[in-house]
């Protein structure tokens, strides 16, 4: 339905606007220093990841970008085929589409380019590693 298509673009577009907008105050006030938020379970530690979560095979960015371009598109058929109704499940695809779209706008727009780039990630816990990468800063 036309609402079910509301609320799953309003949610992608916030997530998607607040992901990008936390990632743009990471890459301002973060550096390679870790701040201490819980004490060693929670830091805010400036990070690039060019793999999937744990760092899982970096050199296959392409791959992930590529893989979460299809998710987004299995995601859209859904919901105009109308198989997705229920509002829980339309605001999780809304939830889906925002953080692809922010992991996208990173995979394209940041060095290398070209569904090639290392997605910000800012949010550290003890055993989550992700892989920091040297990142020029004029590409911020």
């Amino acid at each position: 339905t036309e609402r079910g298509t509301s609320i799953v673009l309003v949610v992608a577009f916030l997530a998607s606007t607040l992901d990008f907008a936390t990632k743009q105050l990471a890459l301002t006030y973060l550096g390679a220093n870790p701040v201490k938020i819980l004490g060693s379970f929670l830091k805010f530690h400036l990070l690039f990841n060019s793999g999937a979560a744990f760092s899982f095979a970096p050199s296959a960015t392409y791959f992930f970008s590529l893989f979460s371009l299809s998710i987004a598109l299995i995601a859209i058929y859904l919901l105009r085929t109308k198989k997705i109704t229920a509002k829980g499940w339309l605001v999780v695809t809304g939830l889906v589409l925002g953080g692809i779209t922010g992991n996208l706008i990173d995979r394209l727009f940041r060095a290398p380019y070209l569904l090639r780039g290392s997605v910000v990630d800012w949010i550290e816990l003890p055993h989550w590693p992700t892989q920091k990468l040297n990142y020029p800063t004029n590409q911020k």
